[in-house]
């Protein structure tokens, strides 16, 4: 009897340990498709900024060393040349100067609508 008891146990150990090796291998699909999705953003918005970047060039007479520079001035924003762009601070309400919440336009504390830079992140 005892036995059994032993052998129930482990029969729900097995059953557990495959339920979460289920659960895992469903995250894990879910993960990879949401990578995959993100790398065809990726593509596309490099597509995207290529295209573009080949039309200001012919319209503009912008040469590649000159949109360099201005990629570097870019970068250059944090005090730091290293490829990543820089964080901007907290926005301050305008009437109040309050924290708005990230995200927000309207000031939680007096109401005022505050501008957003649509290059804000």
């Amino acid at each position: 009897m005892f036995e059994l008891l032993i052998d129930a146990d482990q029969y729900r150990g097995i059953a557990n340990a495959k339920a979460s090796a289920n659960n895992a291998h469903s995250k894990a699909s879910k993960a990879e498709s949401e990578v995959h999705f993100l790398q065809w953003k990726v593509e596309r918005l490099t597509m995207v900024t290529e295209a573009l970047w080949e039309i200001i060039k012919k319209s503009h007479k912008i040469t590649d060393q000159d949109l360099q520079k201005y990629i570097n001035q870019v970068d250059l924003k944090d005090g730091k040349l290293d490829g990543k762009v820089a964080k901007t601070p907290p926005v301050k309400c305008s009437r109040c100067k309050k924290t708005v919440q990230r995200g927000k336009t309207v000031c939680m504390y007096c109401g005022e609508q505050n501008q957003i830079s649509p290059f804000k992140r």
